[in-house]
């Protein structure tokens, strides 16, 4: 439903002893993708055990998705996270997925105002 009043107890489910119920708040707040939505799961992938879940990365992944189809450009557009997320989360997704390194160095630089080619 992309209800945005819900981000907050999403949050609180994400940290649920019961995995089901985790992934599908991780889910859920991926497909609100608002600001909201965006920060905490930022917050939840910079503090998440490594390897941190598939089902973050995901989140995090559908949620820069539907910022981008709403017009959020300036909080995709001008995005820093901290190592652990940029790296270990969306590095490992994409590793899990199979998707070129090439290509996901070219997203990093894209994505991030401080990716550096080198």
């Amino acid at each position: 439903r992309q209800d945005h009043a819900s981000v907050g107890a999403l949050g609180r489910l994400t940290e649920s002893p019961h995995d089901a119920v985790a992934r599908a708040a991780l889910r859920a707040l991926g497909n609100i993708g608002s600001p909201e939505a965006a920060s905490l799961l930022t917050d939840r992938a910079s503090t998440a055990a490594i390897p941190t879940s598939k089902p973050l990365a995901l989140a995090l992944v559908r949620c820069a998705d539907a910022l981008l189809r709403k017009g959020e450009r300036e909080v995709v557009e001008h995005a820093w996270s901290h190592h652990i997320p940029r790296l270990m989360v969306i590095g490992n997704f994409a590793l899990t997925a199979g998707v070129h390194p090439g290509a996901v160095n070219d997203w990093f630089l894209a994505m991030y105002v401080d990716a550096v080619d080198g």
